[in-house]
């Protein structure tokens, strides 16, 4: 219960806006009010206040038992807790009047009271112009659901909304409207992705390491060793940068050396190379490799060339520059070449090329504004590649389709991240060939009060555990982390080596608490709107009661 004190019902301190509204008949004064006359008009309002009669507030302020509320026209109410009620700053409620018996208005939230949230949505579709259709009420129950105001704007805006996009959600535009999130067929998308955790833009980039490499091998087809060189070129110094390109090392050097030679006939590795092939390709798949390759240009291998591939230490980058040098002496088999790069091989070098370019390491995270610089170079990289491909392919190809998703998720992620923290970072391990994401969310409302309460999810790909999802929660030192993963042989796995990671983190000054599951068993992973949009609604139970006392 609250109880609020006649005499000090308002904060008469509150700037009254001269244009704003009664919190209660919603009429409009034909002149302007001063603030004497608003405030006024709302103890009046409030007095008159008759069982069914709803209205809206947030709360200001929480300290102890008192709690003050803020009205739509900017007036405050303060109140005094008596029962037990979960309030949280900065959430809005809308109240139903459950009695008014001239001395208490005891009120009640109406997302709690399902047998009178129709009435309440006739009301306010009634106030706003709206048709009480079901389509109307639906938006009403969703937005009282999520704490949010159903005044005339509100609603008209979410019932524009609505129209516009027959085939999305209610609850999605919701979100997106409460989050300021432009609603568009984009950011809807996006949104429906991330619910249903296929928002993953690990995998958008795996599709476009498939797509570059149909583009190399169609403009081989369509214009030629040339095309596809200079093709393949453009692609490396994208993503690279172009001021790593061969060409421009062998002129800063003064390297005469013929175009054949390559960047693999000298003993130092190109920079910014990346990983060595090694990692992905066994032996066999190297001997595959080159002897592919010998078939492609039968004139001969460079020695250095091959004997990289054989022992693994080229990188996917320097194989690639090699290739392209090759082609461009015009020494090979346009059959046996247009073989390769529709191998499986020649699609995972450019995978590798992926993984080195548009991939975190953990190492990177921990560097302040990597994460900031690695999305700007991301988003750099696929405008400019998004360029190429709509001059080279036209913009109706899958790969175009590819890039337009990493781009909107980018954007999505970022207009998210203007009211809450959410980041999704595609990870690589260095000691294996294993990918991930990471995923660091949390609500900025929370970590204004709690700035050590941090949540993350790491998906990880590993070549032996296979899929797996850990769950971690930190706040202050106390780590909590739940595994979930495929089978009862995996949790014994981890288990038995489970006192590693906790010495690990001790030595660090957390206090550690593990749990595991097996994914069938579980009931519940980790869902974007229940864990991290709607986590900080509140749990209030039905029957909690609200009164202000009027008594002067």
């Amino acid at each position: 219960m609250i109880n609020v004190n006649g005499s000090g019902i308002f904060n008469q301190q509150t700037q009254i806006s001269e244009q704003s509204k009664t919190p209660v008949s919603q009429s409009q004064s034909s002149g302007a009010a001063s603030p004497q006359q608003a405030v006024s008009q709302a103890v009046h309002d409030l007095r008159s206040l008759m069982a069914g009669d709803a209205f809206t507030g947030q709360v200001a302020s929480l300290d102890g038992s008192s709690v003050t509320l803020t009205l739509p026209n900017g007036l405050q109410i303060n109140a005094t807790l008596q029962n037990q009620v979960n309030l949280i700053k900065g959430q809005n409620l809308t109240f139903l009047v459950a009695d008014n018996n001239g001395t208490t208005i005891t009120l009640k939230p109406m997302q709690f009271l399902d047998e009178q949230t129709s009435y309440v949505a006739g009301k306010a579709l009634e106030a706003a112009g709206l048709a009480s259709t079901p389509a109307n009420e639906e938006i009403v129950h969703e937005l009282l659901g999520q704490n949010m105001s159903i005044s005339a704007q509100t609603l008209n805006d979410m019932a524009k909304a609505a129209a516009k996009y027959p085939d999305a959600g209610i609850d999605t535009l919701t979100r997106l409207y409460k989050l300021d999130i432009p609603i568009t067929q984009e950011n809807i998308q996006q949104f429906e992705a991330y619910k249903s955790y296929e928002n993953r833009i690990s995998g958008e980039i795996l599709n476009l390491s498939s797509g570059l490499s149909d583009m190399i091998s169609n403009a081989l087809l369509e214009n030629g060793q040339a095309g596809a060189t200079e093709l393949s070129k453009d692609i490396l110094n994208i993503l690279y940068g172009s001021e790593n390109s061969p060409e421009t090392l062998k002129n800063a050097a003064g390297n005469d050396n013929a175009a054949a030679d390559g960047a693999l006939n000298t003993s130092e590795p190109a920079a910014n190379a990346g990983e060595t092939i090694s990692k992905f390709l066994d032996g066999t798949a190297r001997d595959n490799l080159k002897a592919m390759l010998s078939k492609a240009f039968p004139d001969g291998l460079p020695e250095n060339l091959q004997k990289k591939i054989t022992d693994g230490s080229a990188s996917a980058r320097e194989l690639t520059d090699s290739f392209n040098q090759l082609m461009a002496s015009e020494k090979a088999e346009p059959k046996a070449l247009s073989q390769f790069f529709k191998s499986d091989e020649f699609k995972g070098l450019m995978e590798m090329i992926m993984r080195d370019t548009m991939h975190l390491s953990p190492k990177d995270v921990k560097e302040k504004d990597a994460v900031k610089d690695f999305y700007e170079k991301v988003r750099n990289d696929v405008d400019k590649l998004s360029k190429l491909v709509d001059d080279k392919a036209g913009n109706n190809s899958q790969l175009a389709k590819s890039l337009g998703n990493v781009r909107e998720n980018i954007e999505f992620m970022n207009e998210l991240n203007k009211n809450m923290t959410f980041v999704q970072m595609p990870i690589k391990f260095s000691e294996n060939n294993a990918n991930g994401e990471l995923y660091v969310f949390t609500n900025k409302k929370s970590l204004k009060q709690n700035k050590d309460d941090i949540s993350a999810l790491l998906h990880l790909d590993m070549e032996n555990l296979g899929p797996m999802d850990i769950f971690v929660k930190l706040k202050g030192e106390n780590v909590s982390t739940n595994f979930c993963l495929e089978s009862e042989e995996l949790l014994d796995f981890i288990y038995a080596h489970i006192d590693r990671l906790n010495e690990r983190l001790e030595k660090l000054g957390f206090n550690c608490k593990f749990e595991m599951k097996v994914k069938e068993d579980s009931q519940k992973q980790f869902d974007f709107v229940q864990d991290f949009i709607d986590a900080d609604l509140p749990k209030v139970h039905s029957t909690t009661q609200f009164v202000f006392d009027r008594k002067a």
